[in-house]
């Protein structure tokens, strides 16, 4: 949800300014109000000073994929590609969340197991 955040979050700010719609306006400032504030910080920015967006990120990325799910090609009669890319959106994020669970949670895991999560080698610390 976070990555996809990256593109659906200036999408809906698209989508605001072309369809003039206050609502996704709404989500748009209140996204930067919260974040900018921590660009002028002198410490260091975790996640969890971003986590109040997460709110904000997921309802774009609701509102990015209920496009999808209703937009319909031109010259198709049917929706099934888009709704065939928001079905294999939703199972990887499934997917990842079973995943990264016992990491999350902080269960007990082998090294194996750990270090299989961790994808980028600088996550290791």
């Amino acid at each position: 949800m976070w990555w996809f955040g990256l593109l659906t979050v200036p999408l809906v700010g698209f989508y605001a300014w072309f369809e003039r719609n206050r609502g996704y306006a709404l989500l748009i400032v209140a996204y930067f109000l919260q974040w900018l504030p921590w660009i002028i910080s002198p410490r260091i920015a975790f996640e969890y000073h971003f986590f109040p967006n997460l709110a904000i990120i997921v309802l774009c990325n609701a509102i990015v994929l209920q496009k999808a799910w209703n937009w319909i090609p031109s010259g198709a009669t049917s929706p099934f590609i888009p709704r065939l890319g928001v079905g294999i959106y939703l199972a990887i994020v499934v997917w990842a969340f079973a995943f990264f669970y016992p990491v999350l949670a902080g269960t007990h895991v082998t090294w194996d197991a750990w270090h299989a999560r961790m994808w980028i080698g600088r996550w290791i610390i």
